[in-house]
């Protein structure tokens, strides 16, 4: 007998019939709903998965750009902080000026640079925030030339700029020691060590003359130019008066960033200072009195496409002439 018509009940009347005929409906009604009930599960949820997946992605990018703009990441910077950045022209004593900064502030430091060697070492602008945002901070020794973006992210994150220079003549030698001696990578010029290596002092002199002095003409007129205007924000240091008077320099650094300091807390801070390693080289002025007047003469013409601009911190007269050694070539 089918089993619809099958009995449970004893009985073989119309209403057990019904009722099972009922349950067998209801059971093949309800089986069907089970499976389509499983077969959209199955299929929404890898839907569900991926819409969840695309939402969080679109939400997470949204949230990442907003975080990640400049006006956020200045705006994290607490407005009481105060932040010193030792702007340098590479081989003028910042190394030696922000350690000595270092311990006579006793500041958090950092570098805003992303990655030395052979990148230009413009600001990093997420390094402003990562080692804090509320204590004050001491950026360290940074080889960056003046830009409106770097202006306006000191402006919007408070920092001052300490911009190191040096008598360029002096600064050739240095260089040439810097390449011979230290690393041939750096951001002013390609060059690699081996290049470097099987150069004459000559052709090493007139490489660094015509490839690297070029950079350095370039950051001094654009710190001198903003520093003449409008540029309350940056003070310049002379590598050679930090020579001549370490105690007194560092006072007039202090006083205008606004923390003066005593006497003795400089005399303390020179002498830590002095011991720890700042890749000074030889820290002698004059040693551009030995250049070739040949290349004397290629240094005077590059500043001469700057005819406004008072070069006297990177040892050039108004007149263009050499300003500290004016004479040093008279007899050549």
């Amino acid at each position: 007998m089918p089993r619809s018509l099958r009995s449970t009940g004893g009985t073989s009347s119309g209403r057990g019939v019904c009722r099972h005929v009922q349950t067998e409906s209801c059971w093949t009604i309800s089986g069907r709903s089970w499976m389509r009930s499983k077969i959209l599960n199955a299929l929404r949820a890898p839907l569900d998965g991926a819409v969840h997946y695309y939402v969080t992605r679109w939400a997470s990018q949204r949230l990442i750009a907003t975080l990640y703009t400049p006006d956020c990441i200045l705006g994290m910077v607490h407005e009481n902080r105060h932040h010193v950045m030792v702007i340098a022209a590479p081989k003028s004593g910042s190394s030696w000026l922000s350690v000595v900064l270092e311990e006579l502030l006793h500041w958090r430091t950092n570098s805003l640079v992303f990655r030395h060697q052979r990148r230009e070492q413009e600001i990093d602008i997420n390094q402003i925030i990562t080692t804090t945002r509320r204590a004050h901070l001491l950026s360290v020794n940074q080889h960056c030339r003046c830009s409106d973006a770097t202006i306006e992210w000191m402006i919007g994150a408070n920092i001052k700029g300490v911009v190191t220079c040096r008598n360029i003549f002096d600064t050739v030698f240095s260089y040439a020691d810097h390449l011979r001696n230290e690393s041939a990578e750096t951001p002013l010029a390609f060059l690699s060590d081996h290049q470097v290596q099987n150069m004459s002092q000559e052709a090493l002199l007139n490489f660094v003359v015509d490839m690297i002095v070029p950079w350095y003409f370039n950051f001094y007129a654009g710190w001198i130019e903003y520093a003449s205007g409008r540029g309350a924000r940056v003070y310049l240091s002379r590598y050679e008066d930090l020579l001549d008077d370490p105690p007194g320099q560092i006072a007039a650094i202090t006083d205008w960033l606004g923390f003066p300091q005593s006497g003795e807390a400089i005399a303390t801070a020179l002498e830590k200072g002095g011991s720890r390693y700042t890749r000074k080289n030889k820290a002698i002025k004059g040693r551009g009195k030995d250049l070739p007047r040949e290349l004397v003469e290629r240094i005077l013409k590059m500043a001469s496409y700057y005819p406004d601009t008072d070069f006297s911190r990177a040892g050039l007269g108004l007149d263009l002439a050499p300003a500290s050694s004016a004479g040093a070539w008279d007899h050549e």
